[in-house]
């Protein structure tokens, strides 16, 4: 049963450039420690609920560009709390001139550390991770259109579970 599961999600990932799948690498989300651009403290292991986690960089130009589809998702989806991680070791006012240089993004940012690629085994960003109730069930690497679309399926089904 495991050996069909990896070969589905192979076949999945080759034939996509952004992939979902629960990560058994990752049963449990990584926790991720920073701070806010508001100036409050933050840790994932904190949150409760359904959490997108979108790790970027301001060097990312895909980061750029998907940013604001995700703060529109995030209005499409107020049950979901969405966040945006910073993932290089820049400093707090270059992570704010990239955010607000954008039409949009999601209303929690974190400054965080390169480290956090390291927790997550990420291969390129942006890189964004569906965490239920401290669980990843869901991991996109990269930013396409279709990527995109494959989240918003995935955030209607669990929206449409948790009603």
């Amino acid at each position: 049963m495991l050996r069909m599961r990896i070969l589905i999600l192979l076949l999945f990932c080759i034939s996509s450039a952004t992939c979902y799948a629960s990560d058994d690498r990752l049963p449990v989300a990584p926790n991720i420690i920073g701070k806010t651009l508001k100036g409050e403290r933050f840790a994932l292991s904190r949150e409760t609920g359904t959490i997108v986690v979108n790790l970027f960089s301001v060097d990312c130009k895909p980061c750029a560009t998907e940013m604001p589809e995700l703060a529109k998702l995030a209005k499409d989806f107020p049950n979901i709390k969405f966040i945006a991680v910073n993932t290089d070791d820049k400093e707090e006012q270059a992570v704010r001139q990239f955010i607000h240089g954008l039409t949009a993004y999601p209303q929690t940012v974190v400054v965080a550390s390169s480290y956090v690629q390291r927790l997550y085994n990420v291969r390129g960003l942006p890189y964004t991770v569906i965490v239920n109730d401290g669980k990843v069930s869901g991991i996109y690497e990269g930013y396409t259109k279709q990527g995109l679309a494959r989240l918003k399926q995935r955030l209607e089904a669990i929206s449409n579970r948790n009603m």
